[in-house]
């Protein structure tokens, strides 16, 4: 339980984050315009994997994500591993300006990437009978 609570607060201070990102104001006079792609957040991560509800935890567990198109990136787990049993699953993000890359409103779950850590912190979240979910989070390699 306290895990799951734990996860929930993580997920609160995460969304309230991103949020106030969405609402920062830039000014018109800013040297450089920020670039609008999300293809910095592709790339292969090495970090923790944890399958949810309850279930075993990876670590230097890799994830490689790719961009679907302009505005979809798609999470798969390294193939040949324990772990390669995680749903496959593709989320709408979008840039936040030279910040971060990340979902907003996604009923497959939570993805964060932090352009200037090259962090992403992501939850999946089961929309199919039979989906293994979980969290990650990793650096990119």
């Amino acid at each position: 339980m306290k895990k799951f609570m734990k996860r929930n607060s993580f997920l609160a201070v995460m969304f309230f984050a991103c949020a106030s990102l969405v609402f920062a104001s830039c000014s018109k006079d800013d040297d450089k315009a920020p670039a609008s792609g999300i293809d910095e957040a592709v790339g292969t991560y090495v970090g923790t994997l944890k399958i949810s509800p309850g279930g075993k935890e990876y670590y230097n567990a890799e994830i490689i994500v790719t961009k679907v198109d302009d505005s979809h990136l798609k999470m798969t787990a390294k193939a040949g591993e324990e772990y390669s049993v995680v749903t496959v699953k593709t989320m709408k993000v979008e840039r936040n300006h030279d910040v971060s890359v990340n979902t907003l409103v996604e009923p497959n779950g939570t993805f964060l990437y932090s352009i200037a850590d090259k962090n992403i912190v992501m939850y999946t979240q089961k929309t199919q009978e039979g989906e293994v979910t979980y969290s990650f989070e990793g650096r990119k390699k």
